[in-house]
């Protein structure tokens, strides 16, 4: 009889202990995305988290994949060469923003999110060709430097963090979708080659554009419940 109480007593205070840590609030969340503009930006976000309120920052690296080559036109203005970089293999970039989440039941679930972030992308002296008679066309030695600033509203749904015994971490899987809008403004340089038909040397320009964007992805997220 004394036995069973001992027993008894203690699944309860081992219940009660669980529940307690289940129900202690995140602290921080560590994030990757692992679709981000076709998989090419490696990219990390981390949040400190206080109640249903998250506050961050995020920031990638895409590397250049190409020494050179020919970028293929789209279609549309999405098509038009200063709307190509995603799949231009020649850029290289880097990122970084501001974040702010806030979920709809304490520190999980569903959440609404606005980030902002400035990116650069640039090559220097890449054989680059690109022929498009609605919008621009060369074929030579250039350089490029474009700015981006961009803003995004996204909703997200993420998973319950299950954290095992002893263990103040565990995985979380979010899926998001929303839109943005970005504002380009960059510069290149034909160091030597063709444009528009025509021979040109150290021939620059510059170029700006504006455009509204749709967004989706899946993150990995490492949620903590308190500081390593």
């Amino acid at each position: 009889m004394i036995a069973r109480t001992f027993l008894f007593f203690t699944a309860v205070v081992t219940s009660a202990n669980a529940l307690a840590q289940e129900q202690e609030p995140l602290r921080w969340r560590f994030t990757t995305e692992v679709i981000q503009d076709m998989l090419l930006h490696l990219n990390a976000r981390a949040y400190h988290v206080s109640g249903r309120w998250s506050y961050g920052i995020h920031g990638a690296y895409r590397p250049s994949l190409s020494p050179g080559g020919e970028v293929k036109p789209g279609a549309g203005r999405a098509g038009e060469y200063e709307n190509l970089h995603w799949r231009n293999w020649m850029l290289r970039a880097y990122t970084i923003g501001p974040c702010i989440r806030m979920n709809f039941k304490g520190s999980t679930g569903n959440y609404v999110e606005v980030d902002g972030f400035y990116r650069h992308w640039w090559f220097d002296r890449r054989n680059v060709r690109y022929i498009n008679a609605e919008d621009v066309s060369f074929d030579g030695i250039r350089s490029e430097r474009t700015d981006v600033l961009a803003v995004r509203l996204l909703w997200g749904a993420a998973s319950e963090p299950v954290f095992k015994a002893g263990r103040n971490s565990a995985n979380v899987l979010e899926i998001f979708g929303g839109v943005g809008y970005r504002w380009k403004s960059g510069s290149w340089l034909m160091h030597t080659g063709t444009y528009m038909g025509n021979p040109v040397y150290e021939y620059s320009g510059t170029e700006e554009a504006t455009m509204p964007t749709l967004h989706f992805g899946i993150r990995l997220t490492r949620a903590v419940r308190r500081a390593a």
